[in-house]
């Protein structure tokens, strides 16, 4: 899992640059402020971002989780282990 998702960082920062966020917080984002830090973070706003990750997300099998605007999202303390794509 580890050489996966340390695979999945390099194809992303490849294609999104310092776009890419690395052990990014996600408690700020949810609207009962608790929870770990995602290992990889890409806010899909951004031009090219869903292609990016899907294709990441194809060739690792790394985990991947969509969220919005954080509302009844709770997160474990331990984070995610995987992208989490913010779409909201």
């Amino acid at each position: 899992m580890a050489a996966d998702l340390a695979e999945a960082e390099r194809l992303l920062l490849e294609r999104l640059g310092s776009r890419l966020r690395v052990g990014f917080p996600l408690a700020p984002l949810t609207s009962f402020r608790i929870g770990g830090p995602a290992a990889l973070f890409v806010d899909a706003q951004e031009d090219g971002a869903l292609e990016a990750v899907g294709l990441a997300v194809e060739q690792t099998g790394v985990p991947v989780v969509v969220i919005g605007k954080g509302s009844n999202v709770l997160v474990s303390d331990e984070g995610f282990a995987g992208v989490v794509v913010r779409l909201g």
